[in-house]
C-alpha cells in the first residue's frame, strides 16, 4: 500500500532483491549517488527535516486543542523514531507512547525526548497483526501500536484520560 501511494505521488519504485533493511539502505545510497540525488533514510530522519516536522506538528497540536480536544497522551508506531521524537518535541506537555516495530538499530542510538516512552513490540516487523480499527491501518506497522494501545486502554479510562492515536498512512 505505501509503495502504491508514493508511486501515485510520482515516485519511481526500484525493486531491490535480498530485501533486508541493511541491504536496501546500501543499495538506495548507491542509486542516489549514481543519479546525483539526495538519499533520504527511513523516516526522513535527517537534521534538515526535524525542525520542519516539529514546526508543523506544533500547528497540528494547536489546532487539535482549539477545535477538537487536548489529549493526555499520544500513541504512534515507531521505526526510525523520527515521527515519535518530533511529536514529543512539538507536544512536550503530553506523554508520547511509541510502539517500536522495527529499526531498533536506528532509534536506540538516538537521544529521545523525556516525554517519549518506547514500548518494544515483541514480534518481528513481518508478523501481521489483525485488529479492528475505525480507520485504515497497516497490519505490519500501525496495527501493532493500535493493539498495544488498546491493551492499556482500561488503565487510562479509569484515570479519566484521553488518548490520540497518530495513524501514519493506513492501507
Amino acid at each position: 500500500p505505501r509503495q502504491q501511494h508514493v508511486a501515485a505521488l510520482g515516485a519511481r519504485i526500484e525493486w531491490v532483491p535480498m530485501g533486508y533493511m541493511s541491504h536496501l539502505v546500501h543499495r538506495a545510497k548507491a542509486i542516489a549517488r549514481e543519479r546525483g540525488v539526495t538519499y533520504l533514510p527511513p523516516g526522513v530522519d535527517i537534521p534538515e527535516a526535524e525542525g520542519v516536522f516539529v514546526a508543523n506538528l506544533r500547528e497540528v497540536w494547536d489546532d487539535l486543542q482549539r477545535f477538537i480536544f487536548t489529549p493526555d497522551e499520544v500513541w504512534c508506531a515507531m521505526s526510525s523514531s523520527m515521527l515519535a521524537r518530533c511529536i514529543a518535541q512539538a507536544m512536550p506537555q503530553v506523554i508520547v507512547h511509541a510502539v517500536a516495530v522495527g529499526l531498533k538499530s536506528a532509534w536506540s542510538a538516538k537521544r529521545l525526548p523525556d516525554n517519549l516512552v518506547v514500548h518494544e513490540y515483541p514480534k518481528p516487523f513481518e508478523v501481521e497483526v489483525k485488529v479492528d480499527a475505525p480507520f485504515p491501518i497497516d497490519v505490519n506497522y500501525e496495527a501493532k501500536a493500535w493493539a498495544w494501545m488498546l491493551t492499556h486502554d482500561g488503565r487510562r479510562r479509569r484515570r479519566g484520560q484521553r488518548a490520540l492515536f497518530w495513524n501514519v498512512i493506513g492501507k
